[in-house]
């Protein structure tokens, strides 16, 4: 977005300048400034792209970690329940 609006200042003060470009070169630095443009958005989504895969990543670590609680949790449970006690219902609080 910066490109397109340096481009079209700079345009503005050629023009005011008193040295208009001719139309080709106008239309060449218009194409210049929307290669520029997409360039960086490109740029940008590539980026994007990097940052959602590294998420995703984390996201299925931290899955894995809920799956390894929630089994130490139920094998506490047994654990409690076999040595003839009764587990707590609920959630358990943290003090953190």
């Amino acid at each position: 977005m910066a490109t397109v609006t340096v481009t079209i200042i700079s345009g503005a003060f050629m023009y005011f300048a008193g040295r208009p470009k001719a139309r080709a070169d106008v239309q060449a630095m218009l194409n210049d400034g929307f290669n520029k443009l997409i360039t960086d958005l490109q740029d940008e989504r590539n980026q994007l792209r990097e940052i959602i895969k590294q998420q995703g990543e984390h996201i299925t670590l931290l899955e894995g970690d809920v799956r390894n609680l929630q089994q130490a949790n139920d094998s506490l449970k047994h654990f409690i329940e076999a040595h003839g006690l009764t587990p707590p219902r609920g959630r358990i609080r943290s003090s953190y």
